[in-house]
């Protein structure tokens, strides 16, 4: 195990459980779940709706993980909905156990620090990827590396016939370095296993953790250790050997071709161990992922674990965004409805949406909301909140959003139940059909036990949604030519715009907001 200075042990303990500087590799980041865990997963967070929710960056604020494996598996984690509370109370259980002792939890630290390094990234494709297959002429790297042992011997005997080892060494100069590629792809990713190992075993010992697989892998993985001792040569020599030993160490490394044999001789035993190098991978990754949750607990101020109820309602007190600095907290509670949110831009609509499906997604993966109080059925979580024209694919924005809209209605008729989150149903299109086509999918969407929040400026939605959604809104105030936003939910539809206001005061001449104000009045009048 590496061994410390007293000065980078304090360092180490001390930012473990901030809020990471600098910048995130979300293309190393997501690999376990890309590569592995998406398509394992009965309830993913859709791409869509991870990217309405800005949860990447939602992800660097909540990431205090240690190690890079804990990274990708709490990057994972959050990537899909966990209908199964009993990895909740493993979850919680640990994070009992962490912070019963302080002196434990620094020794889980410093261990899990061993895998910090980026390099630790590369663990994912040993289980999650097809290794590189031995091409069909490989039979003649094996000729040739006995001609070499058969060449040596042959020339201590006949010392004359020394230039035939130039010959030899010429041709297999060049399978050597065919090989490098294959070398260098696993190069950074094997050495790391020998580490990960090193650390299962030393976490095991601290945590006193029973699992069968992990167990059984500690002791399968640690007996292909010592074949695995290119990587550890290789790694080495970049490091701490001079040019001239490195240079006749591969000149024997060449001569014998040691390099491709013991490669491929090593993933064919690692292809059999890849459940193995996973369930430790998990292991690892689960210890630091409970430590990044415990530390986002006491770095935050405010957060709840929340309530999961069979019931259809959502009831929060003192809810808020998680990315926003002082940010205005609400309470809101429903009960078998859906929420229909009316104001004008800016005034916190959109915002508030995101605020509840990021803590509907929180509360269902690290069982920690961003809230004095939290309670919701198992959601499925889906968004129509940024929508775009898809120019490459020749789709217009309203037929983007139709296929949006369509997706969420199929899901809608499942045994699922979900949460939609939407910001201003059909943008693209006229007044009437907008709000007639919104008012029967916004129903349909309500159906079955599913909870819908649309974010609208059609205030005539609200009187054919009353009997199904709950009606609140977001308001400002313009006093002294000053636009104020408060940014609290307040109950019912909203009554007053000030849209034309906000014209006025940014300059729009007097004949312009004339005629719009005297068309409004007549339009209210209709």
């Amino acid at each position: 195990m590496i061994k410390y200075s007293s000065k980078k042990k304090k360092r180490i303990l001390e930012n473990h459980a901030k809020r990471k500087e600098g910048h995130f590799d979300f293309g190393n980041i997501g690999q376990y779940w890309h590569l592995y865990k998406a398509a394992r997963t009965k309830l993913p967070i859709s791409d869509r709706t991870h990217a309405d929710l800005d949860m990447d960056e939602v992800f660097m604020f909540i990431d205090r993980t240690v190690s890079k494996p804990g990274q990708q598996f709490l990057y994972a984690y959050l990537r899909s909905v966990n209908s199964s509370r009993d990895k909740i109370a493993t979850q919680e259980s640990m994070i009992q156990w962490l912070s019963a002792d302080e002196n434990r939890k620094n020794e889980i630290v410093l261990t899990l620090y061993e895998l910090s390094n980026r390099e630790a990234h590369y663990l994912t494709p040993l289980f999650a990827k097809e290794y590189i297959k031995k091409p069909k002429w490989f039979w003649a790297v094996n000729l040739m590396a006995i001609i070499s042992c058969l060449a040596v011997i042959f020339v201590v005997i006949v010392p004359k016939l020394w230039f035939v080892l130039f010959l030899i060494l010429g041709v297999n100069f060049g399978i050597h370095y065919w090989n490098k590629q294959n070398l260098f792809e696993y190069g950074a990713s094997i050495p790391e296993l020998l580490r990960l190992l090193n650390v299962s075993k030393k976490l095991k010992s601290l945590t006193g953790h029973q699992e069968e697989n992990v167990d059984l892998a500690i002791k399968k993985l640690g007996s292909l250790s010592q074949s695995l001792f290119i990587f550890k040569i290789e790694k080495g020599l970049q490091s701490d050997v001079g040019q001239v030993a490195e240079f006749f160490v591969e000149l024997i490394r060449s001569f014998f071709l040691i390099e491709p044999l013991l490669l491929f001789r090593s993933l064919r035993k690692l292809e059999e161990q890849k459940e193995l190098i996973h369930s430790l991978f998990q292991f690892v990754g689960s210890i630091d992922s409970s430590l990044s949750v415990h530390s986002l607990r006491i770095e935050t101020e405010v957060t709840c674990q929340p309530e999961i109820q069979q019931e259809k309602q959502i009831s929060t007190e003192a809810v808020y965004h998680p990315l926003l600095v002082e940010a205005i907290p609400n309470s809101l509670s429903i009960r078998n409805r859906s929420v229909l949110l009316t104001g004008s831009n800016m005034s916190g609509k959109t915002t508030f949406i995101r605020t509840i499906g990021i803590n509907a997604i929180l509360a269902q993966t690290i069982n920690t909301c961003f809230a004095r109080s939290f309670a919701l059925p198992v959601l499925h979580v889906h968004s129509a909140i940024r929508i775009a024209d898809d120019l490459m694919n020749d789709k217009s924005y309203f037929f983007e959003e139709v296929l949006t809209i369509k997706q969420m209605v199929d899901t809608s008729e499942s045994d699922i139940c979900n949460l939609f989150l939407l910001d201003e149903l059909f943008k693209g299109t006229n007044t009437l059909e907008r709000i007639s086509a919104g008012k029967a999918i916004l129903s349909h969407l309500n159906a079955s036990g599913n909870i819908v929040f649309i974010a609208s400026h059609d205030l005539e939605l609200a009187d054919y949604l009353k009997e199904e959604f709950d009606l609140y809104h977001f308001s400002e105030t313009v006093e002294n030519d000053q636009i104020h936003f408060d940014y609290l939910l307040k109950p019912g539809n909203l009554v007053n715009t000030n849209a034309l206001k906000i014209l006025s005061l940014n300059g729009f001449p007097d004949s312009i907001m004339d005629e719009a104000n005297h068309l409004a009045r007549q339009m209210k009048e209709k």
